[in-house]
């Protein structure tokens, strides 16, 4: 079994080498057994992403709201003892549940946004785990959204990876993030300045060297700073000035990677710089030069596969998108997976993400109830929405309210 899941990880798995965390893809070997059915004994095999409402789009149209699980043995070699595991999932529709083992890890509220939870202590090395997530897309008051139009298909409908780090890393428990944003502050032809927040996890109150190096597009490293950090549970913030640099624009996509190494370890992820503005005379710039803007609104779910795409069918649906001769994408109610935005970035294509946070729909009744849980979920999606897409160049614009 140890070997099974070692080249299994070999070819899916992103390995970068001796410095780099590790990350397997999850995505197979899952059963899936709704909740009701009370036993696994009946359970069906299936590989993520999945939507247990695929019937509503290719069958006789039925629509569930209800509760299902999904299982899966994973083999955790014993050298890894002395690591760091995390499970992260990219989208769980809508609220999920974690076990390991027969024990409970974590909660997750709102279908749109990834999540992680650490499992280092839970599990046991060179020996099969069980990992079970409980999954509900009934309507609930107090996760968002609570009054659309929009099909909450429910399941495990992204991708789920296994991340192993070193004791001390870059964290990917931060709101879902990977642990690093890059906030700019000036762009300009002559510079661009900012800093970049890092959460880092480790033992408490060491002390530690930091480096964070920036990669021009052509793969130079034109920015190179190294500071010591104390880990106390707080982001460490690094300010940069980066002279010439490289602006990432519609035209020219210039993408950047920021590149953290914290010990032997690194964690990577990339940008573009850019200033976009919008003002009366010329509407909509990016870094002082107008762009006319030809957008389409890009719902979650297409035939034959609902809301559960792969990245082939968001290149597919880019594709189409670019031959009508559109330049922008609104991501309705929510945000997509981070491969469209890491597209976006690419192409030179603007985005627009929503918050889900909608209008009922037309002469409905269905209200909200503006409970501390309500609020609070908001607040929740909200830091996930923007700290998870803010290092994407393409992201242009937050809507807040959705009218759709």
């Amino acid at each position: 079994m140890k070997r099974i899941l070692l080249s299994i990880a070999f070819v899916v798995g992103i390995v970068c080498g001796a410095s780099a965390r590790e990350i397997y893809s999850l995505n197979s070997g899952w059963k899936f057994f709704f909740a009701e059915e009370n036993s696994s004994d009946n359970a069906r095999e299936i590989a993520l992403p999945h939507t247990w409402n695929i019937d509503a789009f290719v069958g006789d149209g039925s629509y569930l709201q209800t509760s299902a699980n999904y299982q899966r043995t994973l083999f955790i070699p014993a050298e890894w003892k002395g690591k760091r595991v995390f499970l992260r999932f990219h989208g769980v529709q809508s609220v999920a549940d974690l076990f390991v083992n027969g024990r409970h890890i974590g909660e997750h509220y709102g279908g749109y946004t990834a999540f992680a939870f650490e499992i280092s202590d839970k599990v046991s090395y060179g020996y099969n785990n069980t990992l079970l997530v409980a999954v509900s897309n009934a309507m609930r008051s107090d996760v968002l959204p609570t009054s659309s139009e929009e099909n909450r298909s429910g399941g495990i409908y992204r991708d789920v990876e296994l991340i192993v780090t070193d004791k001390t890393t870059v964290s990917p428990l931060y709101y879902g993030t990977d642990g690093v944003m890059v906030h700019q502050s000036e762009v300009t032809k002559e510079r661009v300045s900012g800093k970049v927040d890092i959460a880092l996890l480790g033992k408490k109150d060491s002390s530690h060297s930091v480096t964070v190096d920036f990669l021009a597009p052509d793969g130079y490293v034109s920015l190179s700073k190294t500071v010591k950090a104390k880990i106390d549970g707080n982001l460490l913030a690094v300010p940069f000035t980066i002279e010439n640099a490289e602006l990432w624009t519609p035209s020219q996509p210039r993408l950047y990677t920021v590149r953290v190494t914290v010990g032997e370890e690194s964690a990577e992820v990339k940008t573009g710089f850019r200033k976009i503005e919008v003002t009366p005379e010329k509407k909509f710039t990016v870094n002082g030069r107008r762009v006319r803007v030809r957008g389409v609104l890009l719902g979650h779910d297409r035939l034959p596969e609902g809301n559960a795409v792969s990245q082939a069918e968001i290149n597919s649906d880019l594709a189409l998108i670019r031959e009508m001769g559109a330049n922008a994408v609104r991501s309705v109610t929510g945000p997509h997976s981070q491969h469209l935005y890491n597209e976006c970035d690419r192409l030179g294509m603007v985005a627009w993400v929503d918050f889900p946070l909608a209008r009922a729909p037309f002469l409905s009744d269905i209200p909200y109830y503006s409970t501390l849980r309500f609020e609070e979920n908001g607040l929740q999606q909200l830091h996930e929405i923007v700290l998870q897409n803010i290092n994407h160049p393409s992201v242009a614009m937050w809507g807040v309210f959705s009218m759709l």
